[in-house]
């Protein structure tokens, strides 16, 4: 499987980069300056094999926005991430293990660990057969 892009070194490496507050902007610059657009990969990754990796592993996934955004996408994070008629993607994976790694605050990294676990468990059956990493 592909490494994961270093955001932090991309991101480092932006002197004008927009505020860390304000997501919309930081979503903007992302699509217009990111080389992979802001994903974590040039081809995606499906959803159950980031929830084969430990939530650290899950997290190298994350996105430019999430990266650089941990604090506000990590305090206004809705849980249960997904509504019954919504479909898992590596973006959500890789944000949630994110956040549940490097938010500043307890609570919040504990209600994503919680979520992650709880997508690890409610898609476990689709492992079968699979090695893990």
């Amino acid at each position: 499987m592909e490494a994961p892009f270093d955001h932090g070194a991309w991101w480092a490496q932006q002197a004008d980069a927009p505020a860390v507050e304000n997501v919309q902007e930081v979503f903007q610059f992302v699509l217009a300056r990111h080389p992979l657009f802001g994903c974590a990969t040039a081809r995606s990754v499906l959803p159950t094999v980031l929830l084969r990796f430990t939530v650290q592993d899950a997290a190298k996934y994350a996105d430019a926005v999430a990266f650089r955004c941990v604090e506000v996408v990590g305090s206004t994070l809705e849980l249960p991430l997904l509504a019954n008629d919504q479909k898992l993607n590596d973006g959500h994976v890789g944000m949630l293990a994110f956040v549940a790694c490097h938010h500043s605050h307890a609570d919040v990294r504990a209600r994503a660990l919680s979520e992650f676990d709880r997508l690890k468990q409610a898609h476990a059956g689709d492992f079968a057969g699979c090695r893990t990493m």
